[in-house]
């Protein structure tokens, strides 16, 4: 959709999709359009941020280019961070972006 109505709806329909008891589809469906928040968002609405698989979120958060969306999503998984796949790229784009650890 364009404009500001279809996002609306579009989000209206996400929201009221989370509510149910497995939302993994439309977690799949943010990310593919590289919507991280949102699907963070949806986890934590459904209860299922630990089902969550960390490697997915912040290879999309990193692809993003917006280092706010990766800062807050490696700080959201940080305790998942190492056993996650890439967990060596995205430890060391973390320390690279934000000098931190």
């Amino acid at each position: 959709s364009t404009g500001s109505s279809g996002i609306n709806a579009e989000y209206g329909g996400i929201d009221m999709m989370s509510r149910l008891s497995d939302c993994t589809g439309i977690i799949d469906a943010l990310l593919r359009k590289g919507h991280v928040t949102p699907a963070l968002k949806c986890a934590l609405a459904s209860g299922q941020e630990e089902k969550c698989e960390a490697g997915k979120f912040l290879r999309v958060a990193a692809d993003s280019g917006d280092n706010v969306v990766f800062y807050n999503t490696y700080r959201f998984f940080e305790g998942r961070v190492a056993g996650c796949e890439g967990s060596e790229e995205f430890v060391a784009l973390y320390k690279g972006l934000f000098n931190e650890l």
